[in-house]
Formats: structure tokens, C-alpha cells, sequence
């Protein structure tokens, strides 16, 4: 009897670790922003070099790989560098579960898995140089002893490139697709990560000033970077994503239907919203940014990825990845969705019990 409750105390360990290792934040990055961007900037590629060819199909799925474990490595060493920050400020992590060990091999198998796809499957010295750059900027963006977030506009910068930009940059470098729409929509990239890396400073202010983190908003103060969010890069923002979409169109011409519709819905939404028929749920983002940016990075995506599915039927799974990465958005969309369907239900009850 002993030994069979140490065997199952045991279990229960390797269970909690496994159960541990499968919530880190390192996986969830594929559910984000930036596996978002990437999966657009690889839909707009397919669409724009129309590469309708089963003998690229392998080529694709081993770029996602790529991607994938990028995207996860990264965040995986930021989160294990923060570690000790975190835990000052009380943040709570499901990494601090993990043994450390873990980690750092779970870090090495990652990066060295992406490094033998990429010399013996993509053999692309470029897209080396450019992924060993990302490399750089994602370890030492939170590692001593240069810990680039701590250095103000530096660490902004280092952020903007490595999140989204660097990634983007290497889709279209796969592809050889270096032209001025592609570095337009590189540009973008950068310019809307560094306003998700500032807004997000202002919100881990408190956190970061109790560990002396200097970060831009700790270096300014919370209300200046606010100001530059709304007078400076948030317009910015707009605009570019709005150029992006008139490139795209040109490119693209059979998105001129969805462009039409996502017109029409921001008019109905702030329609409803004058009305109070619907709520806005992130009254710190302006209306107009907020629908842009959703409009990026998931409607576009989505659209994209089905134009390509209906070119080539082989490439359904980019749409089945397209719509699976987009969860998180539709759970916290589903909210607003619910009440506003709720109000209206309310509203015919009422006309009908009158």
C-alpha cells in the first residue's frame, strides 16, 4: 500500500509538471498578436506571388515550424529572464512552477530544433542573419547584463523589432518578396508594436517602478505616454493600416468586398455605440484604433487566408491555423456580441408585452 501511494504521489508530480509546462505563456504566444501578423504578411505573400503550387505546400508548413518556434522561444526566454522581477512585484506566473532546469532546456530545444530546420531545410542565409538578429534583441531585450528593456526609448525600439517587425520580415525573406509594399507593411509592423509595448508599460507602471525597472514610462511618467499614445502613434497607426489596406487592395483586387464591409461595420458600430445599444468594452483605446487594429489582425487574416483556400484548396490548413490562432479574440469579442443580442431579445419582449 506504501509503495503504491508513492507511485501515485509521484504521478501526481509529473501530472502538475506537465499540467505546468502545458500553461506556460511561451504557447499562448501562438494565439497572439503577432502569430496574427505573421500569418497575414504569409496570406498577403501566397495571394500577392500567386504561389498556387502543391511542391510549396511542404515549403510553407516547414516556414510555420519556423515561426512557431520562434515565436515561443522568445517569449519563453523573456519570461524566464523577468522571472525575478515578477516575483517582486507579485505577479503571478505559472513558470514559477516549472524548475529552472526545465527551462533552459526547454529554451535550447526550441532554438536548436529552429536552427536545424533553417540550415538544412530553408538554407537561406538571409533569413539566418535575420533570425539570429531576433535571436539577439529577444534574449538581451530582458537578460543581463544589457537588459535592453531597462533603457528607455532603446528598449521601445528593441521591442518594436523583435515582436512583430523581425517576424514579418522573416515571411517575406522566405519568399525573396522585398519591395516597397513589403517594407511599407515591415514599417507598420514596427510602428504598431511599439505602441502595444508602450500602452503595456503604462499598465505594469506600479510593477515596474517597485523594481526599478526603467522602462520609458517609468523613465517619463504614465500621462506623457499616454499623450504620445493619442496624438502621435496611434493617428500613425491609423494611417498606415489604412495605406496598407489601399496597397492591399491594388494588389489584392478581391478584397475590395471585405474593405466595403469593414467600412459599413465601423459606421453600424458607432452607430450602436452613440445609441447605447452596444458597449465599448476599451474605453482607453479610441474607436476608431481600436476597429483598425482589429481589422489587422483578425479580419484581414481570416479573409486572406480564405482567398487562398478558394485559389488553392491544398492550403485550407492556413485557414484552419488562420481561424484556430484567432480564440482568445473571439472569446473576449464574444462579450459585447452577447449583450448587444441580449438588449435586443429585451427590446422585442418589451414591444411585445406593450
Amino acid at each position: 500500500m506504501t509503495s503504491l501511494n508513492v507511485w501515485n504521489s509521484r504521478l501526481q508530480k509529473y501530472v502538475t509538471l506537465v499540467r505546468n509546462v502545458a500553461g506556460l505563456k511561451a504557447w499562448k504566444v501562438w494565439l497572439d498578436s503577432d502569430m496574427h501578423i505573421c500569418l497575414l504578411a504569409l496570406a498577403y505573400s501566397i495571394l500577392t506571388l500567386k504561389i498556387f503550387d502543391h511542391g510549396f505546400v511542404m515549403q510553407i508548413l516547414t516556414l510555420l515550424v519556423c515561426l512557431v518556434l520562434g515565436l515561443a522561444s522568445g517569449s519563453l526566454i523573456n519570461d524566464y529572464c523577468d522571472m525575478p522581477y515578477d516575483k517582486l512585484s507579485g505577479k503571478k506566473r505559472t513558470i514559477y512552477q516549472v524548475p529552472r532546469l526545465l527551462i533552459a532546456i526547454l529554451v535550447v530545444t526550441l532554438v536548436s530544433l529552429n536552427y536545424v530546420i533553417i540550415i538544412f531545410f530553408i538554407k537561406q542565409p538571409v533569413f539566418a542573419i535575420i533570425s539570429i538578429v531576433g535571436y539577439f534583441l529577444a534574449t538581451f531585450y530582458s537578460a543581463p547584463p544589457i537588459r535592453l528593456k531597462e533603457r528607455g526609448v532603446l528598449g521601445v525600439l528593441c521591442n518594436a523589432l523583435m515582436e512583430k517587425a523581425i517576424p514579418v520580415a522573416l515571411v517575406f525573406s522566405y519568399f525573396h518578396y522585398f519591395h516597397l509594399d513589403t517594407l511599407f507593411f515591415i514599417i507598420l509592423c514596427f510602428i504598431l508594436q511599439a505602441e502595444v509595448i508602450i500602452h503595456h508599460q503604462i499598465l505594469d507602471y506600479e510593477a515596474d517602478s517597485r523594481t526599478q525597472t526603467r522602462t520609458l514610462v517609468v523613465e517619463t511618467n504614465p500621462v506623457k505616454a499616454l499623450q504620445t499614445l493619442n496624438l502621435c502613434l496611434r493617428p500613425l497607426t491609423a494611417l498606415f493600416i489604412l495605406v496598407f489596406c489601399v496597397i492591399a487592395l491594388v494588389k489584392i483586387p478581391d478584397l475590395s468586398f471585405a474593405l466595403a464591409i469593414l467600412v459599413v461595420g465601423f459606421v453600424s458600430i458607432r452607430t450602436l455605440i452613440k445609441k447605447k445599444a452596444l458597449i465599448e468594452e476599451e474605453k482607453e483605446y479610441p474607436l476608431y484604433f481600436n476597429y483598425l487594429y482589429f481589422c489587422l489582425v483578425s479580419t484581414l487574416p481570416i479573409y486572406l487566408s480564405l482567398l487562398v483556400a478558394w485559389n488553392f484548396q491544398p492550403y485550407t490548413f492556413l485557414t484552419l491555423l488562420v481561424i484556430a490562432s484567432q480564440y482568445y479574440r473571439f472569446k473576449y469579442y464574444f462579450k459585447p456580441v452577447r449583450s448587444f443580442i441580449r438588449s435586443c431579445l429585451h427590446l422585442q419582449d418589451s414591444k411585445r408585452s406593450d
